[in-house]
């Protein structure tokens, strides 16, 4: 039976906009955490011009094809690359040594991954679809089909009746950690709502439902390690603007910062972290009139004074490596001349993210 993320039945609230009423909600003050006197890295390494470049510096290079992407299981490292047998697309799997663990032929391949987890799914079709006709679990040491005929596409209009009249939606699917994130789209490119899968468990949550809070106008930031982060707002214009980390197995939620905290979202492989600086004063950080690509986004913060929150395992570290990119927020305006202007923000307040995600409709980040 054919297994879709768009074939849950949707939810059911067509509004999510402010309700124009102030609260006295009491402010909500910012979560201790456990704290690590380390530097963090990514274990999973970085990929370079085909190559793979491991945390210690050292380079594995394939003379059968460029390196796709690695991950990491159990401690040892895995890389896929793509490889033409016959003119045929293969992708094989190996380990650091070079090693083949298995070798798919396919069309073409994607895949979740997280923290000692990893799904492949593979499309025999040569077409245009998003239909992955299997998915695999790997364990380290073999691939499990687990799933068939997954459609990650999201750009199908979807037909549903809610209160308001008929009408097409959109949705828009993403991929963060071991879950896919479905963002519903009215006609106006509005955000509806979201909901998110555990692509091994096949769970589904619905973001509105699993906290009161949520139910207006939060919005998933992304997701590591069942933690979903979610900026939202405590209310309409005497609200407080927070970015909150949800564990979703303990159902406990983790406030990291508010209104205006300066942060800054980073990431190398698999690993995120928000740095949330000590100083409020500091300057904003952006680029007008263009969205530049993350490789070349600069920041004059990398040494500032901050609390340092692994995304992965919402602890505190004490520093991080230096192959950590700052991930940018795109944003822009309309000017004066009634045309858009593209810009990207680097550094920014947590009131800021909120505003971004909730008015701009923005997908999830990471």
């Amino acid at each position: 039976m054919k297994k879709s993320l768009l074939h849950i039945a949707l939810i059911g609230a067509l509004g999510m906009g402010f309700t124009g009423c102030a609260t006295s909600t009491p402010p909500l003050s910012l979560t201790p955490l456990v704290k690590e006197e380390i530097v963090l890295n990514s274990n999973t390494g970085k990929i370079s011009k085909g190559a793979l470049i491991l945390k210690d510096g050292s380079k594995i290079f394939d003379s059968e094809g460029d390196i796709l992407t690695s991950f990491v299981i159990n401690n040892e490292t895995f890389y896929i690359l793509k490889v033409l047998v016959k003119n045929e697309s293969h992708f094989k799997i190996k380990n650091s040594s070079k090693v083949v663990i298995e070798e798919f032929k396919a069309n073409a391949i994607s895949w979740f991954v997280d923290d000692n987890k990893f799904l492949l799914l593979t499309k025999l079709e040569r077409n245009q679809s998003t239909i992955y006709d299997n998915v695999y679990n790997f364990d380290g040491k073999t691939f499990k089909l687990i799933n068939k005929n997954l459609d990650l596409s999201g750009s199908q209009g979807y037909h549903k009746t809610f209160s308001n009249p008929m009408g097409n939606y959109n949705i828009d699917v993403s991929k963060s950690g071991i879950y896919g994130i479905e963002t519903l789209y009215g006609a106006d490119r509005k955000i509806i709502a979201q909901r998110f899968s555990n692509m091994l468990k096949e769970e589904t949550f619905e973001l509105d439902k699993i906290k009161k809070e949520y139910r207006i106008n939060a919005r998933i930031l992304g997701i590591r390690n069942d933690i979903v982060y979610v900026a939202y707002s405590t209310g309409a214009f005497t609200g407080q603007n927070v970015l909150e980390a949800y564990d979703i197995v303990n159902k406990k939620s983790y406030v990291l910062s508010t209104d205006d905290d300066k942060i800054q979202l980073l990431q190398s492989g698999n690993e995120v972290v928000l740095k949330v600086f000590n100083n409020k004063n500091l300057k904003f950080e952006l680029e007008l009139h263009s969205h530049v690509d993350r490789k070349d986004v600069k920041t004059a913060y990398n040494n500032e004074p901050a609390r340092i929150i692994s995304l992965n395992t919402l602890k505190e570290v004490k520093s991080l490596s230096s192959d950590f990119e700052v991930i940018p927020v795109y944003t822009g305006f309309t000017n004066m001349a009634g045309t858009f202007t593209p810009k990207t923000d680097i550094t920014f307040t947590t009131t800021d993210l909120h505003n971004n995600m909730y008015l701009r409709n923005m997908k999830p980040l990471f």
